[in-house]
């Protein structure tokens, strides 16, 4: 379900819903990669219909339209100028090296997906230009980060609600991972406190065994 059905959702994701989703724009339920919808058939039955135009996992942008805020980024989403081949980029984003891409004419860069968890995602990237490739993953700045070839990378936010990447020319291997300082920190004092408790329950036990030896005998 692309509305995410959970009553803890991401306030960005909720302006989406309510602001695309809910009124059917089909380009942004292709870049969610959405690839069923469900239709009535003519008994007026739910059924599963395959939508050709998803986007697929990831893919590589021709362009890239810069906006000036989160505003005017929703409505570049409802104006029609979403394609798979144009990124929608709030200006907080820019760099030098974006700005300087030029636009992607080969037709054969590829983003390819290998591998796929919910907290670690691989793809394969291959082009003969430097190219923005736009991942169809939440942008999340808390806890996830990318890599390129192992080195870090910077993720930028795309479509709202998306994960883009600056991709150098080449093939080249792009993770992404959800490792949030504050996972490892909770999981120190959750092992902290477990050997505590288990000395705890130690000395509880061996602690009458030791008052014994210490009373003097008759």
């Amino acid at each position: 379900s692309v509305g995410g059905y959970h009553a803890a959702k991401l306030q960005r994701y909720q302006d989406l819903i309510e602001h695309q989703l809910s009124k059917g724009n089909r380009e942004v339920v292709n870049m969610l990669n959405t690839k069923y919808i469900i239709v009535p058939d003519p008994n007026k039955q739910p059924v599963p219909m395959l939508n050709p135009d998803a986007y697929g996992p990831a893919w590589p942008v021709s362009s890239i339209k810069w906006v000036k805020n989160a505003d005017e980024e929703m409505m570049a989403l409802d104006t029609g100028s979403l394609s798979r081949s144009i990124a929608v980029v709030d200006e907080r984003f820019a760099s030098d090296n974006l700005r300087k891409l030029s636009a992607l004419t080969d037709s054969t860069a590829t983003i390819r997906l290998t591998e796929h968890t919910p907290n670690r995602q691989v793809y394969e990237t291959s082009g003969a230009h430097p190219m923005l490739g736009v991942f169809s993953e939440i942008y999340y700045p808390h806890g996830w980060t990318a890599t390129i070839d192992g080195q870090p990378a910077s993720i930028i936010r795309a479509n709202y609600v998306l994960r883009a990447l600056e991709l150098p020319a080449g093939q080249h291997r792009v993770e992404f991972r959800f490792d949030p300082r504050s996972l490892h920190i909770t999981e120190a004092i959750a092992k902290t406190a477990l050997v505590l408790l288990l000395l705890g329950i130690v000395v509880s036990v061996l602690y009458p065994f030791v008052l014994r030896k210490k009373r003097p005998t008759a």
